[in-house]
């Protein structure tokens, strides 16, 4: 709609759509705490947001667009969004050569696809007018095809897009996980995971004659992992299994569907250097889990500063998924600690910018007046920029006006300079 508008999605929502409140009465679908970046998920963000425009448009499908009906299928979709906002310029191109509706693809929020599945051309988030690089999937500026900056066209292929060149493996992803979208409603149902286990045992005995270790070689996958798979105890992640089906050259839709035939059409391929060398081999044969154990129950307890789980298992030198396989609910318990402590960090860091700000507001008017220069907001906000390095935004009027107050700045009452 925006796009066919011609306006700004924040202009849409402001106008049309009855988002909730925030207890001092504003609304904010904008803020930085939605977490827009998920509005194509599988969670709330992307729930929230089809809450509340499915009565603006008046269609009951709007979850089609986003990775919800494969997280209700597949159950854990962690690891499959991108971190930023991109697209093929071709596709934009072909959008508007055709005449047809200009929509950016689900298929480009997901971050292992690297490559778009028509053109073969590598996805990029960065504006070829102005080098902006789009950092979340949404914002207020947001018009479908058009950089959120510099609201040029993003369609526009360049030299640099026709040379892109991108691996046979890229090429292979971006394909299967195309046919994964594409499925209907009773085909995502036969995606579930407990098909996993059994076609993976099928795999294991078809192509390496029962010797798991040798299969685990073959899909640069770590024994533990095979044997933990084998006995139901964790699925097999996205990457996992995007391994094994360009490896067996199974693809993905038949992996995730547990179709053990397609082992007999298996061949064998090579993973590309630089995805072995992002696989962990990490060994923990002789690892004292009692001693684990207790640690995670020292960081779960509070008793010792966790920050986060990246950061335990680094101390204790182990890796995160070994974490989660054992020890599900010390590992639970510890994030929920860390997102706390970092939120308490945050909070602090604000209340300490605030008071900084506030202090060099405070000189940057006294030396205004000396110098019979009127403190007006936009002198004092390129003095912090440029004598103290801060950076305020229309959040920060209180401190500055209450700089001016203190200092004794009469307000003009008309042509007052900001």
């Amino acid at each position: 709609m925006a796009a066919d508008a011609q306006v700004s999605v924040s202009a849409l929502v402001n106008a049309f759509v009855d988002w909730p409140a925030t207890p001092t009465w504003k609304k904010r679908p904008f803020a930085s705490g939605q977490r827009l970046g998920y509005v194509n998920g599988g969670g709330r963000t992307a729930n929230a947001w089809i809450l509340y425009l499915e009565p603006l448009v008046a269609r009951r499908d709007l979850e089609q667009l986003t990775l919800l009906p494969i997280k209700r299928a597949v159950g854990n979709i962690t690891g499959w969004l991108a971190d930023s906002r991109r697209w093929c310029p071709k596709c934009l191109h072909e959008d508007l050569e055709q005449g047809t509706r200009i929509y950016e693809r689900l298929i480009w929020s997901i971050g292992l696809v690297k490559a778009c599945p028509v053109h073969h051309l590598e996805l990029t988030d960065t504006c070829p007018h102005c080098g902006f690089k789009h950092r979340h999937e949404l914002d207020r500026h947001r018009v479908s095809g058009f950089c959120s900056r510099c609201r040029a066209w993003l369609g526009a292929c360049t030299d640099t897009c026709e040379a892109s060149q991108v691996s046979q493996y890229d090429k292979w992803i971006s394909e299967n996980f195309s046919a994964v979208l594409a499925l209907q409603a009773d085909g995502l149902s036969e995606l579930s995971p407990s098909n996993w286990p059994t076609m993976i045992e099928a795999g294991i005995d078809v192509i390496t004659h029962g010797k798991a270790l040798t299969f685990g070689k073959l899909c640069a996958t770590q024994n533990g992992n095979i044997s933990d798979w084998r006995h139901r105890k964790c699925f097999p992640s996205i990457r996992a299994l995007l391994r094994i089906s360009w490896v067996f050259g199974i693809p993905l839709v038949d992996l995730m569907r547990g179709r053990q035939d397609a082992w007999a059409r298996a061949m064998l391929r090579t993973l590309p250097a630089e995805i072995v060398s992002k696989v962990s081999r990490t060994s923990h044969v002789n690892t004292d889990w009692t001693r684990i154990e207790k640690a995670l129950s020292s960081y779960a307890s509070g008793e010792r500063p966790c920050g986060s789980m990246r950061e335990v298992a680094r101390k204790l030198e182990v890796d995160r998924s070994s974490l989660h396989r054992r020890f599900p609910d010390l590992v639970r318990q510890i994030a929920r600690l860390g997102r706390q402590e970092r939120l308490e960090a945050a909070v602090a860091r604000e209340i300490a910018r605030r008071e900084r700000i506030s202090t060099c507001a405070l000189r940057v008017v006294q030396t205004l007046l000396e110098q019979h220069t009127y403190p007006s907001w936009r002198r004092i906000e390129a003095a912090l920029r440029d004598q103290y390095r801060l950076i305020i935004t229309h959040r920060d009027n209180v401190l500055v006006r209450s700089a001016q107050i203190q200092g004794g700045v009469v307000p003009k009452r008309a042509g007052r300079s900001r």
